[in-house]
């Protein structure tokens, strides 16, 4: 799919060798012989054992971790084969550019790679949060976060101590979470004294910059300093940048010489400076929202390019033949720029950013000509996929946060666009019509409802024409019976409604009891961050649909399975109470087919529960022998000569987790998969592709998505 998540971090040493590290899945390296990004942290280059795989939530970390993505990674520039990353709340080293990790000393410390609490939500984009001496790659100051200090280590990882000389970052709430993250960075110029660069430099966030020149014995703050920022440079003359984020005015700070000058535009809020390693008086700073801002003379005089959504007005061009989506999507939703930095190598200038990593190699001398990015992005994969779906007729499509949906035409390739609307809307589900498969329906909604049907299965897309009537509450089920006939079960205790006449007109469940305004528990969802699937169409029968309420506080009795034969004017509670236990989280259900009335429902993630199945419309449910834990679930063509659907679980068939297929109804289990692409990341959706027996589709919370063809397993 490629990439569509936000690098948050780069590190380029002397020799060009580059680290990236992202906010919702891994680092990565690249490999400048294949051309592709290789992922750093996998089951093969971690210890045994330390992948917490499928669930990260079941820690017992007191929340210092936050799933699968990298709080920081470097790669030393004294030797580029030694590598630090901070994954999972630990500290690793690599001494083989990679290829393996060992964990350090360091106690587990807070490190929420996507956290956004301090400081308006900016400290996943902080950095750098770790630095290596560029004299000595057994040197390494590392920060955590909300609190748990600055460390250090002089062997490597072996031993680390807290520095406990400075205050502790603040954003001047009184939560533990506005305690942030230290910046670190060295001071090339500065001397060398047993083999430890003596010139540090700490931001503060709260207090200003911090100065030792005995490699961290004692810290002096330096006066005037910001102290509002993203990012922090010290290049190699010993000068320190700094973006000053709490003004538009000359934001670039430049300490140099013991004091302090201003510089930059006076209308954009930068974050982050680079300074050509080969040209000290070349510097170029970037803002969030892709504004550059550059100088060729040390600072005295600057030129700005702006980005702007109509390509004949921007500065800025941007081209993305890897992964031709990026470059629609810059053009409209901007770029979130993190981090930028010079690789010494080449001359680059490299930008880590919300869609992935692009790179400048000509810059030039007047802003009457645009600046150009080129994406350097394949290989990160960090779409947060909420949904897989493949129907009867035509390609996958996927649903997934920030992209809204994408059609993957050649599952081996990019797609070179998503829609409906090629900017930052969340999608949440997809379902297409029994009764004509080239209708699809797609649930967007957050900060507003942009859901939407397709008639070219996932070609084109059209807003519902009342879909200002829909709930806005994110997250959600949405399900098509005939084209036209649509239900949409919101999550964060939205009202469902129903639609017979296409999405012009949108009426409200009729079911007693549920409440009639959004924001009162309604039992369907409580939160869209939760990856419920609660809604289906029976795909035989026409107007039937189920929805699974789990039983709002105070009213259990709405709890149970409630289905409608006239496509949502009235419904019908045919099983009363909940389907096992724990159906309030990551609940997912769905029907099978070509067989009416026969449904699948697993509690989801973590809940250590039985997968369950109806044949008779949700009225009685059984438990699968000898199958639990199911994370998720889909349906796949048939074998040869059988008669049901094969059968895709992402669970435990015993206690052995993994991907299993079922081709006998259940009777039996084919383990086709563990842990796909050796991936640290937990499957949240599947489908099996009903035209090609043994393929199945897994969406990942925060890597995009993989596909399997087990015919011959």
């Amino acid at each position: 799919m490629g990439a569509g998540g936000y690098v948050t971090g780069i590190s380029i040493a002397r020799d060009g060798t580059k680290v990236v590290r992202t906010d919702t899945h891994n680092a990565y390296i690249w490999n400048d012989q294949t051309k592709i990004w290789d992922e750093l942290l996998t089951r093969k280059t971690l210890p045994e054992g330390d992948v917490p795989f499928p669930s990260y939530s079941q820690q017992s970390d007191g929340g210092k971790s936050d799933g699968p993505g990298c709080w920081e990674a470097a790669v030393a520039n004294s030797n580029s084969s030694v590598i630090y990353a901070v994954w999972n709340a630990w500290c690793y080293r690599s001494t083989d550019r990679g290829k393996s990790f060992q964990k350090t000393a360091l106690p587990r410390i807070y490190a929420r790679a996507n956290d956004q609490n301090f400081a308006g939500g900016i400290e996943r984009v902080m950095g750098p949060k770790m630095a290596i001496d560029p004299a000595n790659a057994n040197v390494v100051w590392l920060s955590g976060d909300m609190g748990d200090g600055l460390w250090v280590t002089n062997d490597g990882g072996g031993s680390w101590t807290q520095n406990s000389r400075l205050p502790q970052p603040t954003d001047g709430t009184a939560s533990k979470t506005s305690s942030g993250p230290y910046l670190v960075a060295f001071d090339p110029s500065s001397p060398i004294i047993d083999g430890k660069t003596q010139g540090i430099y700490v931001a503060v966030y709260g207090h200003g910059l911090f100065r030792s020149q005995d490699g961290g014995a004692t810290f002096a703050q330096v006066p005037g300093a910001p102290i509002a920022f993203r990012r922090l440079t010290c290049d190699q003359l010993g000068r320190v940048w700094i973006c000053d984020t709490s003004t538009m005015a000359q934001p670039i700070k430049k300490y140099e010489n013991g004091t302090w000058t201003s510089h930059g535009s006076s209308n954009a809020r930068l974050i982050d400076v680079a300074v050509n390693p080969a040209n000290p008086a070349h510097i170029v700073a970037w803002s969030n929202a892709l504004i550059i801002v550059q100088s060729k003379d040390g600072g005295a005089t600057w030129q700005q390019w702006v980005s702007h959504s109509d390509p004949n007005m921007s500065k800025i061009s941007t081209t993305a033949t890897d992964i031709p989506w990026l470059a629609k999507s810059v053009n409209n939703a901007g770029l979130s720029i993190a981090a930028a930095a010079f690789d010494p190598s080449s001359g680059k200038c490299y930008i880590a950013s919300g869609l992935g990593v692009f790179f400048v190699e000509s810059y030039p001398d007047t802003s009457a000509i645009k600046f150009e990015l080129v994406s350097q992005s394949w290989g990160i994969e960090q779409l947060c996929v909420w949904r897989i779906m493949a129907p009867p007729s035509g390609a996958p499509l996927t649903v997934q946060l920030d992209r809204s949906a994408m059609k993957l035409s050649n599952p081996d390739v990019a797609p070179d666009t998503y829609g409906p609307n090629i900017g930052l809307k969340d999608g949440f589900d997809l379902d297409y019509s029994s009764s004509d498969p080239s209708y699809v329906v797609m649930l967007c909604a957050k900060l507003g409802n942009f859901s939407a049907y397709s008639r070219d299965r996932g070609e084109t897309w059209t807003y519902f024409p009342g879909k200002g009537l829909m709930s806005a509450s994110p997250g959600g089920s949405i399900a098509v019976s005939e084209p036209g006939n649509v239900v949409h079960v919101p999550s964060n205790n939205g009202v469902a409604r129903y639609t017979l006449d296409g999405g012009v007109t949108w009426l409200p469940l009729s079911i007693p009891g549920l409440p009639a305004t959004d924001g009162i528990e309604t039992g369907w969802g409580w939160l869209w961050a939760l990856n419920r699937k609660i809604l289906c169409a029976d795909k035989v029968q026409a107007k039937v649909f189920y929805a699974y309420n789990y039983g709002p506080s105070g009213k259990p009795e709405l709890a149970g399975l409630w289905t409608t034969t006239n496509g949502g004017v009235t419904w019908t509670k045919v099983k009363a109470g909940t389907i096992g236990q724990w159906t309030t989280y990551h609940t997912q259900m769905n029907s099978v087919p070509d067989n009416a009335g026969h449904l699948f429902f697993t509690a989801g993630r973590e809940q250590n529960q039985p997968l369950y199945r109806s044949t008779d419309g949700g009225a009685t449910w059984s438990e699968v022998a000898n199958v639990k834990d199911v994370i998720t679930f889909g349906f796949g063509k048939a074998a040869n000569g059988a008669q049901y659907p094969a059968v895709f679980i992402a669970g435990k068939v015993g206690d052995v987790y993994g991907i299993w297929r079922s081709t006998d109804d259940c009777s039996s289990w084919t383990k086709i998969g563990e842990y796909p692409l050796d991936g640290i990341d937990a499957p949240v959706t599947m489908a099996g592709d009903p035209n090609l027996f043994g393929r199945a589709y897994v969406g990942f919370g925060g890597s995009g998505a993989a596909y399997v063809d087990s015919a011959g397993v």
